[in-house]
């Protein structure tokens, strides 16, 4: 009788593993650490440091600084030449007058009156300064165009000058600077379209008294009358010997 030998094959004996601490110990090996760290910290501010404040700091107040200069003195300020009668155009818009500053200093026209020994008259209303040796030239038009042609400094209205005999006076106050007390020819010089012109080498109020120290002008200005307002006047001795 043959035995027969039966090996039963046991399973091993399974230890009680607690199955959250089995998951624990399944270390998913795909970790997939996403090491992205873009926190996108943008630091552009756009702080705008533009300081420009735009202060204009122009403080030109357009103040005119010319202070008028002291007015005259006798005898400082003196009448050289003047224009009674026009030819070329009307008196009444081309008469004119002119004065020379016989001093060594700077002198103020404002405040000066111009009169004749009658009822005109006329107030420099201009801060008006000229220097030592310069001329001015007062007269009834400043139109260029119309007046005969003369560059005026000063214009003035309520004064005329007589185609005959007439004055021209210069007051400071009440002092009187100088004067002019002309006539009708022959014994004064006269000729319609031509300035009664002091002689260049006596410009005084001493010498513009003296009737042999006036002469007719020579030289044609403008249109075509004859003076030399704002210039120097020519020589009396050398009109009366042409």
């Amino acid at each position: 009788m043959i035995s027969v030998l039966l090996l039963v094959a046991c399973p091993p004996t399974l230890k009680d593993t607690d199955p959250e601490s089995a998951a624990e110990s399944k270390v998913d090996s795909e970790t997939d650490t996403d090491t992205d760290t873009d926190t996108d910290t943008d630091t552009d501010s756009d702080t705008d440091s533009d300081t420009d404040s735009d202060t204009d700091s122009d403080t030109d107040a357009d103040t005119d600084s010319d202070a008028d200069a002291d007015p005259p003195g006798v005898g400082e300020l003196v009448i050289t030449e003047f224009m009674k009668n026009t030819f070329v155009v009307a008196d009444e818009v081309g008469e004119w007058f002119e004065v020379y500053n016989a001093s060594n200093r700077e002198i103020g026209l404002k405040g000066l009156v111009f009169k004749d020994d009658g009822t005109d008259t006329f107030t420099v209303s201009n801060g008006i300064n000229l220097a030592a040796g310069e001329y001015a030239v007062l007269g009834l038009n400043n139109d260029a165009t119309t007046n005969g042609g003369v560059a005026l400094t000063y214009v003035y209205s309520g004064f005329s000058l007589g185609n005959d005999d007439d004055e021209i006076v210069i007051l400071s106050g009440s002092t009187e600077i100088d004067r002019v007390n002309y006539l009708d020819g022959p014994t004064w010089p006269d000729s319609k379209g031509f300035s009664n012109s002091l002689s260049g080498q006596s410009l005084s109020a001493t010498t513009n008294d003296d009737l042999s120290a006036w002469c007719l002008a020579v030289d044609s200005y403008g249109a075509g009358d004859h003076g030399s307002p704002g210039s120097a006047n020519p020589l009396c001795s050398v009109v009366a010997a042409q």
